[in-house]
């Protein structure tokens, strides 16, 4: 399980998408805090998530994400509950779509509060304590009408873009600096990176001075203009992401190790070592690997192995592989000169 041992929080956890993600951690292993409104929706979803998951480590609040003492009063309850909050998923949110015109400024303040100032206060709060157990993930929804706007409702594309340039900071100051991984999925089955909405992202984010590691759909159309749109790397799938089915595209992976003048980091499926070793052989940068070391018996020991398959990899690669034959047989000990 991907998920085993850490510790969630989904706010607007208990219906649509934020019930969904709550679901998917239970599944993965993780023990999960979802956050509602109402003490009655959270108790009918806690309800169901019993009946559908009996072992599932799980509790429900509902704090009003506004209010800055209580949320933080919460987060620091998830913690003593479970021992740590590795994950947050900032979900709670609401819409509107009444018109510009008769929009009332109670009804904006009422957007901006659980949609920006809930997100502001409940980063803040898990920050300090994911800052002190050494890590932690933050996870912000946002949507497409941050960026398009939309016909009414002018709050809601208003909030968004606020989360965006919230996120984007915090990315800054608590994350990686300037480096941004983008994953933009419309298929939830397959999990599939959505090319052309990556695309689009990567220009944006690129011309804010971040540095881009686009996760894509190895496709050479496609890398050329992520090149194009600032990309400072490719990061093809060789598989579905947690599949562990290793190279299934290892033709269209090389294309682009031989086409595209960037580094070619392959992301998601590699399963094993050997795997690895492969991608690293034909001329790959880096190798992404997660559900194959959190899935593995040991761990620690998996992990050596990947590092150790990815050495021998890139010192095959650098020393040049011997040429292979496509037909007939080429003997490799000397057939004259040897019986005097």
């Amino acid at each position: 399980m991907m998920l085993k041992n850490k510790v969630a929080i989904v706010t607007g956890g208990t219906r649509g998408i934020g019930f969904a993600v709550v679901k998917k951690f239970i599944e993965n292993g993780a023990a999960v805090s979802l956050w509602g409104s109402r003490q009655e929706t959270v108790d009918q979803a806690l309800e169901q998530l019993k009946e559908l998951y009996p072992d599932a480590k799980i509790s429900g609040k509902y704090p009003s994400l506004k209010d800055t003492a209580q949320v933080t009063a919460m987060i620091n309850q998830v913690k003593e509950e479970f021992g740590a909050v590795d994950i947050l998923v900032n979900n709670a949110g609401i819409s509107q779509s009444t018109s510009f015109y008769n929009y009332q400024p109670e009804e904006f303040q009422k957007i901006v509060d659980l949609n920006v100032t809930a997100v502001f206060n409940c980063s803040q709060a898990a920050a300090k304590i994911m800052k002190e157990q050494g890590g932690g993930v933050i996870l912000n929804t946002s949507s497409m009408v941050s960026i398009y706007g939309q016909p009414s409702g002018c709050g809601y594309p208003a909030s968004k873009f606020a989360v965006n340039g919230l996120t984007k900071s915090l990315a800054r100051e608590l994350g990686c600096g300037n480096f941004v991984k983008v994953e933009i999925m419309r298929d939830s089955k397959y999990l599939l990176p959505d090319n052309q909405e990556t695309i689009k992202a990567t220009e944006i984010l690129a011309k804010e001075g971040f540095v881009v590691m686009p996760y894509m759909y190895p496709d050479l159309n496609a890398a050329r203009d992520l090149v194009n749109a600032g990309a400072a790397c490719v990061m093809p799938l060789a598989s579905p992401i947690g599949s562990n089915k290793g190279l299934a595209t290892k033709e269209f992976i090389q294309i682009l190790i031989d086409e595209i003048d960037l580094p070619i980091i392959v992301d998601a499926g590699i399963g094993k070592p050997s795997q690895a070793c492969e991608a690293m052989e034909m001329g790959a940068a880096a190798i992404m690997a997660n559900t194959a070391l959190a899935t593995a018996g040991d761990l620690p020991m998996m992990a050596a192995a990947f590092r150790q398959a990815i050495e021998a990899g890139r010192k095959a690669y650098l020393s040049g592989l011997g040429r292979v034959l496509t037909r007939g047989a080429s003997a490799s000990d000397p057939l004259t000169g040897f019986l005097h």
